[in-house]
């Protein structure tokens, strides 16, 4: 896919298929101001994650100027509403919420058949 030629996804320790899916999640548009990739300065969209948490904890994709912006909101510098949407809807908070659903039913079926 054209959007894996300039991205640096093994650095945050995801697979090609999690890029795809942040990738559809986002719908090929940063994830704040919805603007597309090739609409961006860079042509691209750039992996953002919680600085607090490391590499792995990826929230999403952001055209260049979002992902600056994103710095200030870590920091508390500046709000801005539709950042704090994105925030709530993190990649990584919804995968682990996702692998731990999966995990409770794994254990109540445990629990049934035993």
């Amino acid at each position: 896919m054209t959007h894996h030629a300039t991205c640096q996804h093994g650095a945050y320790r995801l697979t090609c298929q999690d890029y795809d899916d942040l990738w559809e999640h986002a719908g090929g548009k940063c994830e704040i101001c919805r603007t597309s990739a090739a609409e961006t300065p860079h042509g691209k969209l750039f992996i953002d994650h919680a600085q607090e948490y490391g590499f792995f904890a990826v929230r999403g994709l952001l055209c260049s100027k979002c992902n600056t912006l994103m710095r200030y909101v870590d920091r508390g510098e500046k709000s801005d509403p539709r950042a704090r949407a994105y925030l709530a809807n993190a990649w990584f908070v919804r995968l682990l919420h996702a692998r731990h659903a999966g995990n409770v039913v794994a254990r109540r079926q445990q629990r049934v058949s035993a």
